[in-house]
């Protein structure tokens, strides 16, 4: 996945992003990385040929991590070698500067 850096950062930049996934039918959200990471890209391994998924991202700067995103719609994980798919995702989210960013994402 990719998304492109927030069009404002508070006068903060942003050092890093959160990504976190969860399957729809689970309140439960799932790190994907352990620590922020600074590429504007993510490859997601791990996912379920058939569960429906959801991400979303959070910003982190000086201050702190941020609120996550409002969650991308959904999407049912396809077989890696079958049709490729591409999802494009749009998420605004706030960084504890509450400064809104927006940005987009897709796989």
């Amino acid at each position: 996945m990719t998304w492109q850096p927030p069009k404002e950062d508070g006068g903060s930049p942003v050092a890093g992003y959160h990504v976190e996934r969860r399957v729809t039918s689970s309140p439960r959200w799932i790190k994907i990385n352990k620590a922020a990471i600074s590429e504007l890209q993510l490859k997601v391994t791990d996912l379920l040929e058939e569960n429906e998924y959801e991400f979303r991202i959070m910003a982190e700067n000086k201050i702190g991590v941020g609120p996550p995103s409002s969650p991308c719609p959904p999407f049912v994980a396809k077989d890696a070698f079958g049709m490729h798919v591409s999802y494009l995702l749009h998420f605004s989210f706030k960084i504890l500067a509450l400064v809104s960013f927006e940005f987009n994402f897709c796989n």
